[in-house]
């Protein structure tokens, strides 16, 4: 389950000239690094909480963003996997999920003790306008005990089990800012927790639906203010998806 509706957003000066570059045919793009994430949701009296960390200010990638523990797909993935590679761009991979346990780990020490487990909820590909991009699988847990995940990266600022929409409403207020992958799924787990799903079902549903390969593409940028419409497309066929 992942909304598709019309993306915009302001860039920076340096990505707005890398995607006027784009849109003309100018831009040499970046190759992009497999990786994982994992939303891990919990049930509460009042309803369904998501784990979001802050990361760090200085990193080169998403900084001050609130995300979903993850990373890169590393070597000692693929060997721990059993694997002979990384695996095809825009699919579900096993070294995909070991990272995503690694990651997950190493970030907020809570212990997913099967790769197998994780359900496969949505997939999302860095736009190619970015420098530094990923094609990024989204899986996702119950966590029963919420206090078994917290901040222990150098990575991350801070963290905080939240409710969906009031997520979004910090968003909304400047008080904390998404990327739209992230924003995505966040919403949709708003949408089913104000009908009542629990933890288990909401994660259900989402596997439940084709996973599609996302890749956001600029298909036009206001140079009076930085504001770009993107287009959603299937990173396999390059079909759009509104």
């Amino acid at each position: 389950m992942t909304d598709h509706e019309s993306i915009k957003a302001s860039l920076s000066e340096v990505l707005q000239q890398r995607t006027i570059a784009f849109i003309q045919g100018d831009l040499e793009v970046a190759p992009m690094r497999p990786a994982a994430t994992v939303v891990m949701v919990t049930d509460t009296s009042d309803g369904l909480k998501v784990y979001l960390q802050m990361r760090a200010r200085t990193m080169a990638f998403a900084a001050g963003m609130y995300v979903f523990p993850g990373g890169a797909v590393e070597e000692q993935d693929v060997v721990a996997a059993g694997a002979d590679g990384f695996g095809d761009i825009g699919e579900d991979t096993l070294p995909a999920r070991f990272a995503a346990v690694r990651e997950t780990r190493e970030e907020s020490g809570f212990e997913i003790l099967d790769p197998r487990s994780l359900s496969y909820i949505a997939h999302w590909v860095t736009p190619e306008v970015e420098p530094k991009r990923f094609d990024t699988r989204f899986y996702a847990t119950v966590v029963d005990d919420p206090s078994q995940a917290m901040e222990t990266s150098l990575e991350t600022e801070g963290d905080q089990w939240v409710h969906p929409q009031e997520a979004i409403e910090q968003q909304s207020a400047g008080e904390i800012a998404m990327l739209p992958p992230t924003l995505s799924v966040v919403s949709g787990l708003a949408r089913l927790d104000a009908q009542g799903f629990s933890a288990s079902a909401a994660i259900a549903d989402f596997a439940s639906a084709p996973i599609i390969p996302l890749l956001p593409v600029p298909i036009s940028l206001d140079r009076t203010d930085g504001l770009t419409e993107w287009d959603l497309v299937d990173l396999r066929t390059r079909e759009g998806l509104r």
